[in-house]
């Protein structure tokens, strides 16, 4: 460049065109030059094939050109796509659209888009929730399961009729009872 200036300082000083401020000056090849006129404000510097040119910026702040740059509460918008491979952190406020799923499952549980069905009778007793020791579970009349509550050791299981669930009571008194005597002769 300074070959290029000490040849030229004569038509850079009569050159009006190289006065105007933000001008920058660059070389196009052996002895040769441009005048690259001054940008906006906001714009920046970048090369294209080699030559310079200015580029239109959006948002406020400095320029992030550098690997893995740390950004403090940028204001990103809404985006119209996000993908987040690695993403950490709690997610407070942030609502799930529905969920597409790729594959649709066969077997036992079986999907189709965002509708999954488990077969009938396809449940082990091992995948039901725990309960208490002596509880039965039974169906209420909403056909809702539930759990028959735990009797005394002389309670009996009880039918309440049909629609009630049955429940563990002390046996009625009063019954008739049988005696059997043996006579021995």
């Amino acid at each position: 460049m300074a070959d290029f200036e000490s040849a030229h300082t004569a038509e850079i000083a009569e050159n009006p065109l190289w006065a105007a401020t933000g001008d920058i000056l660059y070389a196009t090849g052996d002895d040769a030059g441009a005048i690259l006129t001054a940008g906006d404000n906001s714009d920046i510097l970048q090369l294209a094939s080699g030559i310079p040119d200015w580029v239109a910026t959006s948002g406020t702040g400095s320029v992030a050109r550098v690997t893995s740059p740390t950004f403090v509460t940028p204001a990103l918008g809404t985006p119209s796509a996000l993908v987040a491979t690695n993403a950490s952190g709690t997610a407070s406020s942030l609502t799930a659209g529905n969920v597409t799923t790729n594959a649709n499952l066969t077997g036992v549980v079986t999907s189709s888009g965002n509708a999954t069905s488990i077969a009938d009778k396809a449940l082990a007793i091992a995948k039901l929730a725990d309960g208490t020791d002596g509880e039965l579970i039974t169906w209420d009349t909403s056909g809702e399961i539930v759990a028959v509550a735990v009797g005394t050791a002389t309670h009996i299981l009880t039918s309440n009729g049909a629609g009630a669930a049955p429940t563990f009571q002390a046996a009625a008194a009063g019954g008739t009872s049988l005696a059997v005597v043996l006579a021995l002769s």
